[in-house]
């Protein structure tokens, strides 16, 4: 066929490709329109860094999901990992949609700009962007933070919940953004957690992640600190078990670093059940954590998790709960004292405030997606 298209006179060849054209749009058309047909609810399209196997990432998709599932369908948006992110190109995923959800984690990144969450496709239908942080550990690219700011202002953007008032404050000074901005805790705060009991020994957890050699190469000397810390409460009688907070792709990179970590009679906890990572942290009784969302999970079973990872969330995590005594960093001489002090557990008040905020939000961009699909909620 196409030896026999190249062959033809230019005129004929030109009226095959848009016969081609026009029929590839037809077909798209009536997909859609067959889609819609098929659905008995409003599809929310999930667009964020979903399917790596990041432990915090995977736990965004419940929180929708808990939230959204009971008054629309809901499906994670791209279905690859790698450029182009939609394996039938992005028009036809984004046709298939009533409405996307951007977010959370830290994706409004001041020298990075990303196709991935900040496709100007995405704009053809409304945008309902939740739980987003701005990480501050780089400088702002001019050109990139343009580039978002026409993205937060496009009248398609109706609704931004910024994951802190840092990022917040970020978000309306440099991009001032049209639609509604509010700031709520991490998305994670709302989500229902497995229950986890207490095992009658206590334990001490901790959670490591890859770094690359070539970034850190003092990371197996830093390391030290994190071993004298679990040797330390072993002598205190504790069990200690290595959390690895990751599946598929991420979780494996990471339990292959964790295997070089591992010390006498140390437990390895490695699942790709994400509800067993969240209550292997929930039966802890102290914890200690390279990831954000390990201390996130940690606090909200009321577990005192020490950052020895700090990044910009996570301090102003700790800011809200005014427990900065938690933190540290896994290269410090001090981390392994502030764990074995035996750090105070986090005060149910403070749980509970997380609860409750971070709940109300979500509910508000629940409804506010239902106002804009014309979907009603009885309360």
């Amino acid at each position: 066929m196409v030896r026999r298209l190249h062959s033809m006179p230019v005129s004929e060849l030109s009226l095959a490709k848009r016969l081609r054209r026009r029929l590839n749009h037809l077909f798209f058309g009536a997909e859609v329109k067959l889609s819609r047909w098929r659905r008995k609810k409003p599809v929310i399209g999930l667009v964020g860094f979903f399917g790596w196997g990041n432990y915090g990432d995977e736990l965004f998709v419940d929180v929708w999901r808990q939230f959204l599932e009971p008054h629309f369908e809901v499906r994670v948006l791209p279905d690859m990992q790698a450029k182009p992110y939609y394996s039938r190109g992005i028009a036809r995923a984004v046709a298939k949609v009533d409405a996307i959800v951007i977010g959370g984690g830290d994706l409004v990144v001041p020298w990075s700009f990303s196709d991935l969450y900040w496709h100007k496709h995405y704009l053809t239908k409304p945008v309902f962007i939740g739980g987003v942080g701005v990480p501050r550990w780089g400088n702002n690219v001019e050109w990139i933070v343009r580039g978002m700011r026409e993205f937060f202002q496009h009248p398609s953007v109706k609704y931004i919940y910024a994951r802190d008032p840092q990022s917040r404050a970020w978000i309306e000074q440099h991009l001032q953004p049209t639609a509604t901005l509010t700031d709520a805790p991490d998305l994670v705060c709302a989500l229902d957690l497995p229950a986890a009991v207490k095992p009658v020994q206590p334990v001490f957890g901790y959670t490591t992640r890859y770094l690359d050699p070539e970034r850190y190469p003092d990371r197996d000397a830093d390391y030290e600190h994190i071993h004298i810390a679990a040797r330390r409460m072993q002598e205190l009688g504790y069990k200690v078990r290595h959390v690895i907070l990751g599946v598929d792709a991420v979780g494996l990179r990471d339990r292959e670093d964790a295997k070089r970590m591992l010390l006498p009679d140390e437990e390895l906890v490695y699942s790709q059940d994400i509800s067993v990572l969240s209550r292997a942290i929930g039966e802890c009784t102290v914890f200690a954590s390279m990831k954000f969302h390990g201390t996130v999970v940690a606090t909200m079973y009321a577990v005192p998790s020490v950052v020895i990872m700090p990044t910009t969330k996570s301090r102003n995590f700790l800011i809200r709960i005014d427990r900065e005594d938690l933190m540290s960093h896994y290269s410090s001489a001090q981390m392994p004292h502030i764990v074995a002090a035996l750090p105070a557990p986090i005060a149910p008040e403070s749980v509970e405030t997380l609860r409750q905020q971070s709940t109300a939000e979500l509910l508000r961009i629940r409804d506010a997606i239902a106002t804009e699909l014309g979907v009603t909620i009885s309360h």
